[in-house]
């Protein structure tokens, strides 16, 4: 299932969008990396678009004609293959790890939990979250400073 909308995410959602508007469209996509293994540019399910995107009405037809649409991390293939090379300047991201390894990063606007729940946390049928997620890679492993 599907993440649910937390208060981190709206935030940062909400700053974007703000940004977007203050820049003219300048920022038309969105991307969220709030875990360690979100290290890419774009993320399945971490990432929008307004219709001033130049990727606006243009993914059905990158959809069609994408080939690997079954392996595992098909998604990742085709935002970083397909979609990535059409938008890549037009990204501002909230970032709480590789914020200095991507241009137009910032910090989230919120602090995290205490619970360690992070955007695109991965829950199972029952709304549990998938603890080891949270242990293996982000109890105990510090936020870099330019990205807090």
């Amino acid at each position: 299932p599907a993440p649910p909308l937390n208060p981190r995410d709206a935030a940062a959602v909400a700053d974007w969008m703000v940004t977007d508007d203050a820049h003219s469209g300048a920022y038309a996509v969105h991307s969220v990396r709030d875990h360690p293994n979100h290290d890419r540019f774009l993320n399945g399910g971490l990432w929008g678009a307004t219709n001033r995107s130049r990727v606006a009405g243009n993914l059905r037809s990158l959809a069609a004609t994408f080939r690997d649409k079954d392996s595992y991390g098909a998604d990742l293939a085709f935002l970083e293959n397909d979609v990535l090379p059409i938008v890549r300047d037009q990204i501002l991201a909230h970032d709480a790890y590789s914020c200095h390894k991507y241009p137009n990063s910032r910090p989230f606007p919120t602090k995290r939990p205490a619970n360690f729940q992070h955007v695109g946390q991965v829950f199972d049928d029952l709304d549990r979250p998938r603890l080891d997620d949270i242990d293996s890679f982000i109890r105990g492993r510090p936020v870099p400073t330019d990205c807090r």
